[in-house]
């Protein structure tokens, strides 16, 4: 079988059973089994990132990026405020004490 098809099936099965345990509570057996498949599946991510480079491949792998800093940007907001208020950036006191 064509690895791409692999990691096709690999991340169908990975996105069933995410939906599966968020819809309906429902895991796979054990309590490795979920963590395993899910490393499998990120092995796999960076093997095919790096082995193919075809139109498809760079495509996704800009989806992946942009979808990690998005991700990011809820947390970057408290270390923003800290950096702000620590160096005296916080202009919303100014107008009150004038």
């Amino acid at each position: 079988m064509n690895n791409m098809l692999k990691y096709g099936l690999l991340t169908c099965v990975l996105i069933s059973v995410f939906s599966l345990y968020v819809t309906q509570g429902f895991s796979l057996y054990g309590h490795w089994t979920d963590k395993i498949l899910f490393w499998i599946w990120i092995g796999a991510t960076i093997k095919i990132l790096i082995q193919y480079q075809t139109k498809m491949v760079k495509i996704y792998k800009w989806f992946l990026f942009v979808c990690l800093i998005l991700l990011c940007i809820p947390f970057f907001s408290p270390i923003v405020t800290l950096i702000s208020f620590s160096f005296g950036l916080e202009r919303s006191f100014e107008k009150k004490n004038r």
